[in-house]
């Protein structure tokens, strides 16, 4: 069992809508698991319960979808509420896997000099288009994977083999979605140790 946290500006008129769907789908996943969520939405998301969330424990699961840039994550409010200069430490022992733009540039390096073990994100901006679910499944994948069981690396090669996949569904019936599609694929990064679910629960 491992603590998983999961915080979603699901009330950004940007992309909230894209986030309440994710949202359901990893509730909907974790309905017959045994790991302890945490959930935070728009209002909830600061750095002080961040903080109050993250500092008792050692080793844990941190799931933003949110607004990003380079070097930190923000919510509805353009408050932030985890940069280098804030709160870096306090994901030391994590996986750490995000639906952010561009957090992938700086902040996922500073998160894994600070310790934290295995960064999941992107590097660019990208895209949530609602009415086609490929992009909520995209998104979700290399999270439910980690909890299966399956090592970062092999989840690396699974989540672009089944972007590709998917952008090739998308692509027969809505080309624009599909390219943006594709975009997120391109984005997608991973920095870290090679590890699985168990590296953490026997951190714990």
């Amino acid at each position: 069992m491992i603590d998983v946290i999961l915080t979603f500006d699901n009330l950004n008129p940007n992309g909230g809508q894209f986030m309440n769907a994710c949202l359901e789908d990893i509730n909907n996943y974790f309905s017959n698991k045994q790991h302890r969520l945490t959930i935070l939405t728009s209002h909830e998301i600061n750095s002080e319960t961040i903080n109050l969330s993250t500092k008792d424990l050692k080793s844990f699961i941190f799931v933003p979808y949110c607004h990003g840039n380079e070097s930190c994550l923000g919510n509805i409010n353009s408050e932030i509420f985890i940069s280098p200069d804030l709160n870096i430490t306090n994901f030391s022992n994590t996986f750490f896997y995000t639906f952010s733009c561009s957090s992938g540039l700086k902040l996922g390096p500073e998160l894994i000099k600070n310790n934290c073990i295995c960064f999941f994100g992107y590097n660019n901006t990208i895209y949530s288009i609602i009415g086609h679910n490929q992009f909520q499944f995209c998104a979700n994948f290399g999270l439910f994977l980690f909890i299966e069981g399956i090592n970062t690396d092999a989840i690396l090669i699974q989540m672009k083999k089944t972007y590709e996949e998917k952008v090739d569904e998308l692509y027969k019936v809505d080309f624009f979605s599909a390219s943006h599609l594709r975009s997120n694929k391109d984005s997608l990064i991973k920095i870290g140790k090679n590890i699985t679910i168990n590296d953490l629960i026997n951190n714990a």
